[in-house]
């Protein structure tokens, strides 16, 4: 779900956008969205395709799911105080990638 950037090997790309016609095709498949660390060019498509994957449940860290359930409630998509349910669920994992968690 998120970006990557252009090598040597694709001059003159700057970002690479993945193509997420297949995730809509395949929604009804979908249990939910993993997310694995709180980088923006991780977990900022969440927005949209949380929405195109009719609201799945999104698994991440706790500091993961505390910066999407902002990201979302500043968008209007969740009340800021959602924690449980079909919306954000802290998965307990203790994965990092350049942030704290």
């Amino acid at each position: 779900m998120g970006v990557t950037f252009g090598t040597e090997a694709e001059p003159g790309i700057d970002v690479i956008l993945p193509d997420i016609g297949f995730l809509e095709e395949e929604r009804h498949n979908i249990v939910g969205v993993l997310l694995t660390h709180a980088h923006e060019d991780h977990f900022g498509a969440v927005a949209d395709l949380w929405l195109m994957l009719g609201r799945a449940s999104v698994y991440a860290t706790p500091f993961t799911a505390e910066m999407l359930k902002s990201k979302l409630g500043e968008m209007g998509l969740v009340d800021k105080n959602t924690t449980r349910g079909r919306s954000l669920l802290g998965a307990g994992a203790r994965l990092a990638h350049s942030t704290l968690s």
